[in-house]
């Protein structure tokens, strides 16, 4: 007999031994501590990412789905070691029921990995060596779960919420594209995924693809890509039925060469809008069911819908770094350029800075339409006399600059006279100012000579 509780460990082994399931096997854990003189005893296994309540005794509510470290009960499980704390004296501690004292916490391991916990918490002190007794109870409980075939598997609607709640934070369309492929493989149990979506001309691209979609004897044209997404353009989703010598429709044969007999395809669309197919498919013949389709859909659904969101997102981040009239980037920009540009201190910057000749004239005598209308003139001419990706900047009201790296003085020059002359080709005159940096030069002292060049040129007549 135990001294520090009035029942031994015996008498729970005869409990787990008579459960038949898993279910069966926490209730008689949770029976246990109870009859042992354990007030508060809960158990929790991990779940999809969170630790889920497999019963307590004692409560009238509990915490659920609670994430890794977090609480007594998450820390205990993330970092795998058994814990004692006490209220008044540990920061994890999760206030919950009033007035609790001490709260004692056990990993559950199987398999030489943690799986869950079982906590027991007290209003009183507990008796001596607990962390010890509920050693001892976790791990007898965790080979009888071992025994039963382990822990009970996420129900397919948790898996889905899992993935929608993490869709839910990505705002990044490549990052979407990524996951999606994952969860997607997950969700339908199978081990290759691929992307299909429309670009604005409506000709589909391909975004992803894993697994044995993904290998080089795959050849996906622009037309074979089409042809399957036309499989689910009404809104269908479409399945194979594990026959292999079934027919299958016009353009399957680019997955039955890649040694696919099993495959899904489900359209991504949101807000009225087709913006492609999701695809999963595996080796194995297996018959999809029509609930695991069902559940594809509804994550294509969300993933569609995230796409929406981070192309709203991004289109708003674009115009907000951009000047409205000309489209150009704008005084913020261009700082962000100039600096990004010297961190690599091996390739020599310079700066061109473009000022359109008696600009205000052009405002005071014709109005301020027709200026917008020769900003809009000069900033076409200088990107299009840009060269090497190169980006040009409305920094102020008439004023342009670009940043232009590995040149040196008379090749800054060579750019700027190309900048004038395509100005002049369009109609208008300007003044230019050029600054190569040297080294240790802060960006402030280069823009500075850059603008005191332009004024040199402006004082010396301009053009």
């Amino acid at each position: 007999m135990e001294e520090d509780c009035g029942m031994d460990d015996g008498a729970l082994a005869v409990r787990l031994a008579a459960a038949d399931h898993v279910g069966a096997a926490g209730e008689a854990l949770l029976d246990h501590l109870m009859a042992d003189g354990w007030p508060l005893p809960s158990l929790y296994l991990e779940s999809g990412g969170r630790l889920r309540c497999q019963g307590v005794r004692g409560y009238w509510q509990v915490l659920d789905g609670i994430p890794p470290g977090v609480g007594v009960i998450g820390s205990t499980f993330a970092g795998g070691v058994s814990q004692l704390v006490r209220r008044d004296d540990h920061a994890v501690f999760l206030e919950a029921v009033p007035d609790i004292a001490v709260e004692v916490c056990a990993p559950i391991r199987a398999d030489g990995r943690v799986i869950g916990v079982v906590s027991v918490e007290s209003h009183d002190d507990l008796p001596d060596d607990p962390l010890a007794r509920l050693e001892r109870c976790a791990a007898l409980y965790a080979n009888r779960l071992t025994a039963l075939g382990g822990p009970p598997q996420e129900f397919p609607a948790q898996r889905l919420g899992r993935h929608a709640s993490r869709l839910a934070e990505l705002t990044d369309a490549e990052e979407i594209h990524e996951y999606t492929l994952a969860a997607a493989c997950d969700l339908a149990a199978m081990s290759s995924s691929m992307i299909v979506r429309f670009d604005e001309a409506g000709s589909p691209q391909l975004c992803g693809r894993t697994g044995l979609l993904a290998s080089p004897n795959v050849p996906l044209s622009t037309d074979g890509m089409a042809t399957i997404a036309s499989w689910v353009a009404p809104g269908t989703s479409c399945y194979t039925m594990g026959e292999a010598s079934g027919a299958g429709f016009l353009g399957h044969e680019v997955f039955r060469d890649a040694g696919a007999c099993a495959m899904i395809a489900v359209p991504l669309s949101a807000r009225g809008q087709r913006l492609g197919v999701l695809v999963v498919a595996d080796a194995a013949p297996i018959q999809p069911r029509t609930d695991d389709v069902g559940l594809l859909d509804l994550l294509a659904t969300q993933v569609a819908g995230g796409l929406l969101t981070a192309k709203a997102l991004a289109d708003l981040r674009d115009s907000a770094a951009r000047d409205p009239l000309t489209g150009l980037g704008h005084h913020a920009s261009f700082n962000a350029a100039l600096t990004a540009a010297r961190q690599d201190t091996a390739r020599p910057q310079a700066v061109i800075l473009i000022d359109v000749d008696r600009f205000k004239q052009v405002n005071d005598t014709f109005g301020h339409l027709a200026g917008d209308e020769v900003l809009i003139d000069v900033a076409a001419a200088l990107t299009g006399a840009l060269r090497d990706g190169r980006s040009m900047y409305r920094i102020g009201g008439d004023e342009f600059a670009t940043v232009v790296d590995g040149v040196d003085e008379d090749e800054a020059m060579a750019v700027a006279a190309r900048l004038r002359a395509a100005t002049a080709a369009a109609g208008h005159t300007t003044s230019i100012g050029v600054a190569v940096a040297v080294a240790g030069e802060s960006d402030k002292a280069l823009l500075a000579r850059a603008d005191t060049a332009l004024y040199a040129v402006k004082a010396a007549g301009r053009d």
